[in-house]
């Protein structure tokens, strides 16, 4: 799901380095282009091993009456 303003996480790699990076203030135009990708807030290291990354989200997006 998403609004005109959100969030989002990736798995980035750089320099050999796995990173799971959560980056928020993503927005979007009236006809939902993306005027902004956000702003990095929080990055962890990923160890040399393994190639799985769990998450769990949960949301509290109740129907809207926008039509």
């Amino acid at each position: 799901m998403l609004r005109d303003s959100s969030a989002w996480i990736d798995v980035t790699r750089q320099n050999g380095v796995s990173r799971l990076v959560m980056f928020d203030g993503l927005t979007m135009d009236a006809r939902w282009n993306t005027s902004s990708t956000g702003t990095e807030q929080a990055r962890a290291d990923l160890p040399a091993c393994g190639s799985r990354v769990w998450l769990r989200a949960a949301a509290d997006g109740p129907p809207s009456d926008d039509a």
